[in-house]
């Protein structure tokens, strides 16, 4: 249901403001203040003005972008010091092994 509010202008022309709003209590006699809440509340009208709704949506994808990047990123991290790690402790093998000890052998 339409419910129309406004007031006449100055060419006698109505100057109406239509509200759609499915609230049974609302009627032609309801106050504008009135119709305007029903009409915010009313479900039918918040899936039409959907704009907030997308700018959550948008929000939390942007969000969970920027978590799997932070992922990506200590992902990389871990393999850079992984690889680091194994690196060193073969130089200190290979030192070991075949320089320091014979060396002192000898």
């Amino acid at each position: 249901m339409y419910i129309k509010y406004g007031r006449q202008s100055s060419r006698n022309a109505p100057s109406v403001t239509r509200i759609a709003c499915n609230e049974p209590n609302v009627t032609k006699t309801t106050k504008r203040s009135e119709m305007v809440s029903y009409a915010i509340n009313d479900k039918g009208y918040q899936k039409r003005n959907g704009s907030t709704a997308a700018a959550v949506l948008l929000l939390l994808l942007l969000l969970l972008l920027l978590l799997l990047l932070l992922l990506l990123v200590v992902v990389v991290v871990e393999v850079v010091v992984a690889a680091v790690v194994v690196v060193v402790v073969v130089v200190v093998v290979v030192v070991f092994k075949y320089v320091l000890i014979p060396y002192k052998w000898n």
